[in-house]
């Protein structure tokens, strides 16, 4: 178009009208019902197009029997029009002939209106999963002028026996758990609009129900669509939020806690009671036993757990694989004869820690040395346990980490025990270990201090670095101080001491003497001679790994 200031356009779109259907809800799950409740849900069917057309929800288990029916139907409106015409040709002749006939016109024309109607009502074509594609005032009339020329006065109606057995065969059919309101699986949707097809969940058994219903248009703008109904049936109104409570790992003499919620679907408030084995009520407790449960409301009772000791004996037939405790708990409620169980269930773990031995006997102890004695600790829980030894005697310590760790399930430590005894005479004393529940386990030593007879001149010896085939010398002097008592004072008497000096094998190190006796107050000097040699066994080490390198710089040499 042209104006003042120039040409300019008008877009103009044009549409044909047309359906536009969707389900927007394809799963419904109407969650636990008990048995004898009615539940209604609603399956959507929108049309957000312009044009409206019929619709039908119906069971998923009829498609192959309707599709079969369908088949059959479309082979007899074949076979009737094909009459209905040969009918029409036929009064066509003898209408021409009775026009000829005088008084005939009435009757043939009688005749023709009929055959037409028939052949009209053959003739409208019937839209899938609807009974007819006109609108129902229209189509009713014409069907009871069929129902009117089909009726006759010898057909003879069904007696009142016969309605009777008929309607004692109609109660006997089992209805459906879930079913659709017959009233909304068919007709017709608007444009623009929505539908709702009610879907009924009405239980009579305690099941599992799953049902599957198609959705299907007219027109065939879209698939059939499948909608799944889901429901759950249940014979109790009061029912516990988790049937199974695990308190996971409990430690013996410990106390846990945890909450038991109930929730009750009735519409009246009920009585409950909490009962608990006899066996277990001296380590269960639900507090408070008795209360009353509101309609269409909650109930939390607090549930205590505190396991004796006494429980693996007390309560044998309650454990299972891995010291796996279930407590059967039931719930009775009032004017109710069946009981509502859960069971609360927990691994149950003592806390001992044992030690490999009964007492640490640590013997005679020099004042001038230390004495390690080694054992080890055992931890019996099924879940780590941290420990440490505390308030020990100042002239004792335990290694490693002076005493302090973690003991997992299971495992066992190896520790040592170290004693410097600075006192003369015996000590009896006790090492005890604390673990992170405050629990205590002892372990009895005793060690005699005491002042050793024989003494060396130096408690180490340090040779220069020495070559092959060479030799280096180092002395010192073992003397016996047996001549003085425990106290320092003389004490009279012959006291010889003997000893012997072990050298470990493999030490190219000789020593002389090596044993010998010395008299109270004798003193001896002791020869060192180091003389490293090459063993047989190094010189074929050595070899070995001089071909290991060979051929490990020939395979590089090789890639490379």
């Amino acid at each position: 178009m042209l104006a003042q200031t120039g040409a300019f356009s008008i877009p103009v779109e044009c549409r044909i009208k047309r359906t536009q259907i969707s389900v927007p809800n394809t799963s419904i799950d109407f969650g636990t019902v008990c048995v004898g409740e009615h539940q209604k849900a609603y399956i959507k069917i929108v049309n957000s197009g312009a044009l409206g057309t019929h619709f039908r929800v119906r069971p998923l288990g009829w498609v192959d029997e309707v599709q079969q029916e369908s088949v059959l139907d479309e082979e007899e409106d074949q076979s009737e029009h094909t009459l209905v015409k040969t009918e029409v040709s036929l009064v066509a002749s003898q209408l021409e002939q009775g026009l000829k006939k005088p008084g005939k016109e009435d009757e043939v024309g009688k005749d023709v209106a009929s055959i037409v109607t028939i052949g009209t009502l053959q003739e409208t074509s019937t839209l899938p999963g609807t009974p007819y594609s006109s609108k129902p005032e229209d189509i009713l009339p014409a069907f009871a002028k069929v129902e009117e020329t089909m009726q006759g006065p010898n057909i003879d109606e069904p007696s009142s026996a016969e309605m009777l057995n008929l309607e004692t065969m109609a109660e006997e059919v089992d209805v459906p758990d879930i079913s659709l309101n017959k009233s909304t699986t068919r007709g017709f949707i608007e444009p623009n609009s929505t539908v709702q097809v009610e879907v009924i969940y009405n239980p009579v058994h305690v099941a599992q129900h799953v049902s599957c219903f198609e959705v299907s248009v007219a027109d065939g703008s879209i698939d059939p669509v499948t909608v799944t109904v889901r429901a759950n049936t249940i014979d109790l109104p009061v029912y516990v939020q988790e049937q199974d409570i695990y308190l996971k790992y409990c430690m013996v003499d410990r106390l846990y806690q945890d909450s038991v919620v109930l929730h009750n679907r009735a519409t009246s408030a009920l009585r409950i009671k909490f009962e608990i084995p006899t066996a277990l009520k001296d380590h269960v407790d639900v507090l408070p036993q008795n209360g009353v449960v509101q309609a269409n409301s909650s109930f939390s009772a607090q549930l205590k757990f505190i396991p004796l000791s006494s429980i693996f004996k007390d309560c044998k037939k309650f454990f299972g694989d891995g010291q796996l405790l279930k407590i059967p708990i039931r719930i009775r409620v009032a004017d109710q004869t069946r009981c509502v169980p859960f069971t609360v269930s927990a691994h149950v773990t003592g806390t001992d820690i044992s030690f490999s031995a009964k007492e640490l006997d640590f013997g005679c102890c020099s004042i001038y040395e230390s004495v390690k004695m080694p054992f080890s600790m055992t931890n019996h829980c099924l879940l780590p346990q941290l420990f440490g030894f505390v308030s020990v005697p100042d002239f004792v310590t335990i290694q490693p980490n002076d005493g302090f760790g973690t003991l997992l399930p299971g495992e066992t430590l190896d520790l040592e025990a170290v004693v410097h005894a600075k006192v003369l005479g015996d000590h009896n004393f006790s090492i005890t270990c604390t673990s992170e529940i405050d629990r205590h386990f002892s372990l009895r030593c005793k060690a005699t201090g005491v002042i050793p007879h024989l003494e060396v001149s130096q408690p180490l010896i340090r040779f220069a670095p020495t070559a092959l085939g060479d030799v280096r010398q180092a002395s010192f002097y073992i003397s016996n101080n047996s001549s003085k008592s425990e106290d320092g004072s003389r004490k009279n008497g012959n006291m010889k001491k003997s000893f012997h000096i072990v050298v470990p094998d493999g030490i190219d190190l000789t020593v002389s003497p090596s044993v010998g006796t010395l008299n109270p107050g004798q003193r001896l000097r002791v020869q060192l001679t180091f003389g490293p040699t090459l063993k047989k066994e190094d010189i074929e080490n050595e070899a070995m790994e001089a071909a290991r390198q060979v051929i490990l710089n020939e395979s590089i040499r090789r890639k490379g």
